[in-house]
């Protein structure tokens, strides 16, 4: 589950991978976020207070209050985007390098509580290999999420605090953000893109 958002000449989506990164998932007509910790938005929001939502801006209010997830966007909304969007990359790139991972509670409806800290990472490492060895692809690490806790496996982020908020708690990990910078670039690509077409239009799915 996530916002997908593509570009349109008319009625005609576009195909076209970043000029600057063309093996990213972002494309010159697609933009994608996740409704999770890792998710586009989520990172920016982090770090910026400022997301998909926040760029595109007048471009997709009429989305977002109406019936259709489809509409025509004038020059003048995607010429304020692409401003938006520069503003964001810039903050972006003097950001620290932290995800924000969210850990809501309550607790008791949440997790079992343990004593037995260590035999738990033992036990729940082994469900990990195990699921590993079925294809789960752990190149570049990730977290197992079960009752007994959250379990990292492959490459291991560095924890740089656990903070307490009014829901629960968050673990702010030092890892590269490099990813979501170039994403903002292709973000911008993806704006200039539709400032060259004629018609252009954009579906925002949520």
């Amino acid at each position: 589950m996530g916002l997908d958002v593509t570009l349109y000449d008319g009625n005609i989506p576009v195909y076209e991978p970043s000029s600057k990164y063309p093996k990213h998932m972002f494309q010159k007509g697609y933009l994608r976020s996740s409704y999770n910790d890792y998710g586009y938005n989520s990172v920016l929001r982090a770090l910026t207070s400022k997301d998909l939502y926040y760029i595109f801006g007048d471009c997709v209010q009429d989305l977002l209050h109406g019936d259709s997830q489809m509409g025509s966007v004038s020059k003048r909304a995607l010429r304020d985007a692409l401003g938006r969007a520069k503003e964001v990359l810039e903050e972006l790139r003097t950001a620290p390098p932290f995800i924000v991972k969210r850990f809501p509670g309550p607790w008791p409806d949440r997790f079992e509580y343990t004593d037995d800290i260590v035999d738990a990472v033992v036990e729940e490492d082994a469900q990990i290999a195990q699921m590993m060895s079925k294809g789960l692809d752990g190149e570049e690490g990730g977290a197992l999420y079960s009752r007994r806790g959250v379990f990292f496996y492959g490459p291991l982020p560095k924890v740089k605090a656990i903070v307490p908020f009014k829901e629960g708690f968050a673990v702010v990990c030092q890892e590269s953000i490099d990813w979501y910078i170039q994403a903002t670039e292709i973000v911008i690509e993806f704006i200039e893109k539709a400032l060259s077409l004629e018609d252009p239009a954009i579906c925002w799915s949520s």
